[in-house]
This record gives C-alpha cells, sequence and structure tokens, in this order.
C-alpha cells in the first residue's frame, strides 16, 4: 500500500497525514524497518467523528491504539478482522454498541483495551480464547450481565480491569485459576454474592479492588495468604466477617480499606499482626462496638470513625511511634482525653471529634507540633481553650466545636498561619474576638457562632484573603458591620444573625460577588437598606476550571431592613 492510499483511508482532518510529506513525519504512524517498509503501528489521538474502519486493513498491522477522541457509533467489524494484532487499545471515545464476540478470534492479542467508552451489552464469553492476553480493560463502560467464568482461561492474564461498569452476579471462582495475575480490579459495579475463596491463590496479587458492590457475607481468610498484596480495598459493601486469623504473612500490604460495611462485633485482632510498617487501614463506617484492642500501635493510618466503640484510647496507640493518623471520631469512647496522646510527635492528624470525652483539654497537646489536624468537636470537655495550642505552627484545621468549653478565645490562636479552618462554635465562649484572628492568612472557614462572644467585629477580620465562610451567629456581638469585610473576594457565607449588630449595612459589601449566603436576622437595630449587588452571586458550576453563573443569593435580614414584606435593596 503507497502513502496515497494511506492518506484516503485515514478519513481525519485532526491529522498531520498528506500525500505531500514523507510518512516518516505522519503523527502516530509507525514503520517496519525492512524494505519495502509497511506500516505496523498507528497511535491516534483527537479525532472526531466515525470510527477510520479502513485502518485496520492494513496487514502488517501489529498494534492499533485511538484514545482521547470524540469518536461516535460502535466498534467495526474491522477490528475483528485484523488478525495480526499484538496490541488493540480502542479508550476515551464516545463509541456505544456492544463488544462483538468475533473479538475473541484475534489469537496474537496480548493487550485489549476498550475502555472509557460507552459500551453496552455483555463480555462475550468468547474472550476467553485469547489465550495470549496478559491484559484486558473493559472499564468505565455501561456493560451489564455478569463476568463470563472463561475468563479464568486466560492463563497469562496480569491484569483484569472491568471496573466502573454495570456487571451482575457473582465473581467467578475461575477467576483463582489466573496465576500471573497481579492486578484485579472489579470495584464500582452491581457486583453480588460472596467473595470466593480461590481468589486467595493469585499469588502474585499486588491490588485487589472489589470496592463499590453489593458483596455480602465473609471474607475468606485464604486471602491471607497473598503474601505480595499491595492495595487491597473491599470499602462500600455489605460485608459482615473478616476471616483472616493471621496477617503476619502479608508483608507487602499497604493500604487495607474495609469501611463502609456491615462488620460488627470486635475489632479484628488479625490486622495487628499484618507486619509493615507503612500500613493505613480503614474500618470507618461499620457496627464495630467493643474496645479498641492494643496492638494496633505499628500502623501508619488508623480510621475507625463511625462505629459503636467504648473505653478509653490504649496506651500504645496514645504513644506510637510509627501511627502519623488517628480518627476515632463518632464512636462512643469516653474518659478524659490522654496527656500522652501524640507523645511521639509523630501525629499528622488527631481526630476525636463527637464522642463521650470529658473533662479539659491536655496543655500536653500545644506540643505535639507535628500536627496538621486537631479536632475535637463535639465531645463534653469542660475549661478553656489552652494557650498552649497556639505553638501548633503546622495546623491546618483547629476544630473545638460543640464541646462544652468556656473562657475567652486565646489570642495566641493567631499564631497559628497556616491554618485553614477554625471551628470554635457551639461552647460557651466569652470576651471579644482577638484582633490577632485577622493575622491567619490560609485561613478559609472560621466559626464562632453559638458562644457568648461580645464587643465589636474586629475590622483586622477583612484581612482574611482566603477567607470562604465566615460564622459569627448567635453571640451578643455590637457596633456596626465593618466595612473591611467587603474586602474578601473569595467569601461565599457571611452570617452574622442574632447578634445586637446596629447601623447601616456596608455598601462596600456589594463587592462580593460569590457571596451566596448572607444572613442578617435577629440584629434590630440595623437600618437603611441593602447593597443591590448582593442579590445575586457568581456561582462556579466549572468541573476543572471556573466557570460561573449568575444565582439568586440567600439573603436574611431583620424587619428593619425589609420594606413591604420583602429584602429593602438599596438603589443607585
Amino acid at each position: 500500500m503507497d502513502q496515497t492510499d494511506l492518506y484516503k483511508r485515514s478519513q481525519s482532518s485532526a491529522l498531520n497525514w498528506s500525500s505531500n510529506l514523507a510518512i516518516t513525519s505522519w503523527r502516530g504512524v509507525s514503520l517496519t524497518a525492512s524494505t519495502p517498509q509497511r506500516v505496523y503501528r498507528l497511535r491516534l489521538r483527537g479525532l472526531a467523528g466515525a470510527f477510520p474502519r479502513n485502518l485496520l486493513r492494513l496487514e502488517e498491522l501489529t498494534s492499533f491504539s485511538i484514545g482521547r477522541s470524540e469518536l461516535v457509533g460502535g466498534i467495526p467489524a474491522e477490528v475483528s478482522r485484523a488478525k495480526n494484532l499484538t496490541y488493540l487499545s480502542i479508550r476515551e471515545n464516545d463509541l456505544g454498541g456492544s463488544i462483538s464476540s468475533e473479538l475473541g478470534n484475534l489469537s496474537k492479542l496480548t493487550s485489549l483495551t476498550i475502555s472509557h467508552n460507552d459500551l453496552t451489552g455483555s463480555i462475550p464469553a468468547e474472550l476467553g480464547n485469547l489465550s495470549e492476553l496478559t491484559r484486558l480493560d473493559l472499564g468505565y463502560n455501561d456493560l451489564g450481565g455478569s463476568i463470563p467464568s472463561e475468563l479464568g482461561n486466560l492463563s497469562k492474564l496480569t491484569n483484569l480491569i472491568l471496573r466502573g461498569n454495570d456487571l451482575e452476579g457473582g465473581i467467578p471462582a475461575s477467576l483463582g485459576n489466573l496465576g500471573e495475575l497481579t492486578s484485579l480490579y472489579l470495584n464500582d459495579n452491581e457486583l453480588s454474592g460472596s467473595i470466593p475463596t480461590q481468589l486467595g491463590n493469585l499469588a502474585k496479587m499486588t491490588h485487589l479492588e472489589l470496592q463499590e458492590n453489593n458483596l455480602s457475607g465473609t471474607v475468606p481468610s485464604s486471602l491471607q495468604n497473598l503474601a505480595d498484596l499491595y492495595w487491597w480495598d473491599v470499602s462500600y459493601n455489605n460485608l459482615s466477617v473478616f476471616g483472616l486469623t493471621d496477617m503476619s504473612g502479608m508483608i507487602a500490604l499497604r493500604h487495607l480499606h474495609l469501611g463502609n460495611n456491615e462488620f460488627s462485633g470486635q475489632i479484628p485482632a488479625a490486622i495487628g499482626g499484618a507486619p509493615n510498617s507503612e500500613l493505613l487501614v480503614r474500618l470507618d463506617n461499620n457496627s464495630l462496638s467493643g474496645q479498641i484492642p492494643s496492638g494496633l500501635d505499628s500502623l501508619k493510618s488508623l480510621n475507625l470513625s463511625n462505629n459503636s466503640l467504648t473505653g478509653g484510647i490504649p496506651s500504645d496507640i496514645r504513644t506510637s511511634s510509627r501511627l502519623v493518623y488517628l480518627n476515632l471520631a463518632n464512636n462512643q469512647l469516653s474518659g478524659s482525653i490522654p496527656t500522652d496522646l501524640g507523645s511521639a510527635n509523630k501525629l499528622l492528624t488527631i481526630d476525636l471529634n463527637d464522642n463521650d470525652f470529658t473533662g479539659t483539654i491536655p496543655t500536653q497537646l500545644g506540643s505535639r507540633t507535628s500536627l496538621y489536624r486537631l479536632k475535637l468537636g463535639g465531645n463534653s470537655l469542660s475549661g478553656g481553650i489552652p494557650t498552649q495550642l497556639g505553638n501548633l505552627t503546622s495546623l491546618r484545621i483547629l476544630d473545638l466545636g460543640g464541646s462544652g468549653l468556656s473562657g475567652g478565645i486565646p489570642a495566641q490562636l493567631g499564631s497559628l498561619t497556616r491554618l485553614e479552618t477554625l471551628d470554635l462554635g457551639g461552647n460557651s465562649l466569652s470576651g471579644g474576638i482577638p484582633t490577632q484572628l485577622g493575622s491567619l492568612p490560609y485561613l478559609e472557614d472560621l466559626d464562632l457562632s453559638g458562644n457568648g462572644l461580645s464587643g465589636s467585629i474586629p475590622s483586622q477580620l477583612g484581612s482574611l484573603s482566603r477567607l470562604k465562610n465566615l460564622i459569627l451567629s448567635g453571640n451578643s456581638l455590637s457596633g456596626g458591620i465593618p466595612i473591611q469585610l467587603g474586602s474578601l473576594p473569595y467569601l461565599e457565607t457571611l452570617d452574622l444573625s442574632d447578634n445586637s449588630l446596629s447601623g447601616s449595612v456596608p455598601s462596600q459589601l456589594g463587592s462580593l460577588t460569590k457571596l451566596g449566603v448572607f444572613y442578617l436576622q435577629g440584629n434590630t437595630s440595623l437600618t437603611g437598606c441593602v447593597p443591590a449587588d448582593l442579590e445575586t452571586y457568581q456561582h462556579n458550576v466549572g468541573t476543572f476550571f471556573p466557570r460561573y453563573e449568575a444565582r439568586d443569593a440567600d439573603v436574611q435580614v431583620p424587619p428593619s431592613l425589609m420594606s413591604n414584606g420583602a429584602v429593602n435593596w438599596c438603589t443607585s
């Protein structure tokens, strides 16, 4: 075939192909070294319209890839007739229709990828005839039906990727015959039934992802034989029993996600026996009960949030030199917060939100300078906020909301110059708002609502250039609304309701183009009108890049700022 004929077959203006250019300069075309040269590989992208089916008639073609395009229609029959293909990739297009069973005749294929399209129908059982196949990727389509048991015949397969479809039924036990398999991705489907014990035969497995299905029953003990398993995710299923009793042989395991299932009873003791010091464990959003056992201190990350655990925090966890992430939020843990919690100064996150802890916040937490996140909200604490917390200069999130704290807000919190979220709402704090809080350059969320704070709103808060949410409602703040708040370009929520503010609403607030929530109700001494520019706001509707549309803002004001039952908007 000459290059003029190949050019005619391309049917695409997106390629730089031209009969006036040497074929060696054509984008995506690879030629054999022999003479006469023949096209053996095509790697195409950026096409649109119908599939360029004629290109598949090239007799020497062994590798064909077409991705990141906008091809529509179905996969043409010519694909199934390209008998010399060893590599076929058709990904990130808009192709529909079904997968032809005739693809099972491409006996030389070693890699087959037809992912990120809109394919429907079932997976052909004939794909189990592709005995040379090492990779099969049909992920992120709309395929339904069951997984063919015949795929268990693909003895050379190393990667099986079927995620992001609508597959139903059980996981075939025959997949346990794939002795070369290293990666199995069946996540984001509608699979049901139990996890086959035969998966424990996959000795070379490194990645096993079964999350977001409807699997139930027991996690089979045979999986503890997978010494090479690195990443294991069975979250968001209906599993109820963790059958593994000895994980000491799982030396490669770094990620174990068991969250959002129906596990109940005690935390499985076997997890503490996993030897890898880099292991991240998630058991959140289950129905676990009882006390947290000792022996989990060897983990790097532990998430037990949203269960029904009771008792205190074991000493080995509190003093662990390996643990960097500890999330015990939303349980029924009780007692005082231990003074030695995080004493090894390795923890980056401590989350004890929404438990039944009592007593005061230990001043010793102020020496945990490695902390990025400290969350103690929703407990039954007493006393004040320790000034020592101002030493946590790496802190990004400080959540002490709804914890029964009293006293003033320490000015030392203004030293937390990396802070992004400060939640002190729902306590019994008193005194004024420290002006030093205006020195937090990265602050995005400030909630001081539901306290007994008094005095004026510091004008320095207008220096918080990244602030998105300012919630000061339910206090006893007085004086006027600072005009400097109109200098907050990213502000989305401004809630000043239920205070004792007076004076007029500053016209400068009309510059807050992203303000979608503006609450002033309960401030009966406010007068005048509301800047008309606040009636709408710019809402970001972009997915990857900002793109804004005008939306009606949620504006609630006291009667003194209303006329005939409606907001009294200022007129120019």
